[in-house]
């Protein structure tokens, strides 16, 4: 990775995990397939991995470098 790409590595995956649970949830207003995982525990496990960045970036950052 060039040091550009490690700099914006973790402000981009804490809007990854955070947007993909935005995206997530509008899906499984709309979609029965998606409603069926949200409701098997997908609605639970997104907040998780959005926590576990807010927890870890500095650490991830830091391990790259940054």
């Amino acid at each position: 990775m060039t040091a550009q790409q490690r700099a914006e590595f973790v402000p981009y995956a804490v809007r990854r995990a955070r947007d993909s649970h935005a995206g997530a949830r509008a899906a499984a207003a709309t979609d029965p397939v998606f409603r069926r995982l949200w409701d098997e525990g997908v609605k639970d496990r997104m907040p998780r991995a959005e926590a576990w960045w807010e927890k870890n970036a500095a650490a991830v950052a830091a391990a790259l470098g940054n």
